[in-house]
């Protein structure tokens, strides 16, 4: 029975950010369609990591980041930490036992018939004292040894496991950042998809006004707009939604008490820890 409200603002950053996009690649294309003849080799560019975003930094640092946020990782070496003292503890269990055991009675006992009787003093050097000491050799510790053996293979158990969640972390982190990558040059393709389609029907227009096309023409290319922009939208929500994944799988991903949640700021030193940004 919560009462959820979307944030308007976020919508507001994801037009902007499309608007931004569009308005790039408006200069780009100007700028090849100047330089470049119509008859040009196509060159397949590589992604350039200068025009990502500010969550596509390098694997190791965000490796390191996730080692120090994901709590996980923490729970698993924390285990790891208890094994090793119940090595301790089970190997303390086979060395030779030596108890020392003493009792001393001083004074005077009460019964039901004394009770009346005045209070008895304590008469240290007439009193009661007993001591000895059992020494037991470590001669049959078969329970002691199993224990031990048990903890050893407890610690290779925890040990392993703790690997294996460290490389599954940076293979978390890898797919991250390339699921971003992707999500960043599917919504470039996307934005030039939307300029091919603002020219099309550019020239369905003068088409229909010198009689060289019809009515149809002019809304089939402003359907293939409409569609164009749509998957232009869901290419840059898709790649925000990468953004808040990869900072979940860095384990910095908090929500506030309001519900929100509270955003990593990567350009303040975020492997160290206090690196909390603005709130979303």
């Amino acid at each position: 029975d919560a009462q959820v409200v979307l944030d308007p603002d976020e919508l507001e950053r994801l037009a902007a950010m499309a608007e931004d996009l569009m308005a790039e690649k408006d200069r780009t294309s100007t700028a090849q369609a100047e330089s470049l003849p119509a008859d040009a080799p196509i060159e397949l560019v590589p992604p350039d990591p200068q025009e990502g975003g500010p969550f596509e930094i390098t694997p190791e640092r965000a490796i390191l980041i996730a080692f120090d946020h994901r709590l996980d990782l923490r729970v698993t070496i924390g285990r790891i930490d208890d094994a090793q003292r119940k090595i301790v503890v089970a190997q303390n269990g086979l060395l030779p036992d030596l108890v020392l055991v003493g009792n001393m009675t001083v004074g005077q006992r009460r019964t039901l018939g004394t009770v009346d009787l005045p209070n008895a003093n304590l008469l240290f050097d007439e009193g009661l004292y007993n001591a000895f000491v059992r020494f037991d050799l470590p001669l049959e510790r078969t329970e002691e040894r199993n224990a031990y053996r048990l903890a050893w293979i407890d610690l290779e158990r925890s040990v392993r496991a703790g690997q294996q969640l460290e490389d599954q972390i940076k293979l978390d982190i890898r797919n991250s950042l390339r699921t971003l990558i992707e999500a960043r040059e599917a919504t470039k393709i996307q934005a030039q998809a939307v300029q091919v389609a603002r020219r099309r029907v550019r020239s369905t227009e003068l088409f229909l006004e010198l009689g060289r096309a019809q009515i149809r023409d002019v809304l089939e290319a402003r359907e293939s707009l409409v569609s164009a922009e749509n998957a232009l939208t869901a290419a840059i929500v898709r790649y925000r939604v990468a953004e808040l994944e990869f900072q979940r799988d860095l384990g910095v991903l908090q929500v506030g008490p309001n519900g929100l949640w509270e955003e990593f700021d990567p350009t303040d030193g975020a492997e160290h820890g206090d690196d909390r940004a603005q709130t979303n």
